[in-house]
């Protein structure tokens, strides 16, 4: 909490820094102070750091919290900013076929691997889980 402190005081130095807003979501998140976290997320895309990592993270955040549909919306507008980010793609897959959305996940799936034929180990590292899905191993390889 006391980096908070310090943190606030650098933003208020600097607000347009988005570094110093990425650190301290960070910080925010660390300390369960989700909401903070969500302004700064907003801010930060605002400001014009648009990222494929920063919709990610954002969107994760907004999972951990439980709002599914933002954080699903999130990715998308990350997908409209990036359509070519093939971990964001992924991602979203993974988190949709997670969910039960298996057209739009395997939809998403094939999106990232024909972006990048190797994705299936970076998308096996966040969803160990569906591993063992024949229709997923199928479109990964």
């Amino acid at each position: 909490f006391e980096a908070i402190h310090y943190i606030r005081k650098a933003i208020s130095l600097d607000d347009d820094n988005p570094d110093y807003m990425i650190v301290a979501i960070d910080v925010y998140r660390r300390a369960g102070l989700y909401l903070e976290a969500v302004e700064l997320y907003k801010k930060v895309i605002q400001s014009g750091y648009q990222e494929p990592e920063i919709y990610i993270d954002y969107a994760e955040l907004l999972l951990d919290m439980d709002e599914v549909s933002e954080s699903f919306r999130v990715f998308e507008e990350g997908l409209r900013q990036h359509p070519d980010a093939d971990e964001l793609h992924a991602i979203y897959a993974g988190y949709l076929l997670s969910t039960g959305d298996l057209d739009l996940g395997m939809s998403e799936l094939r999106a990232a691997r024909a972006l990048n034929e190797d994705i299936g180990k970076q998308f096996y590292e966040f969803f160990p889980h569906l591993k063992n899905e024949p229709g997923i191993k199928s479109t990964l390889g």
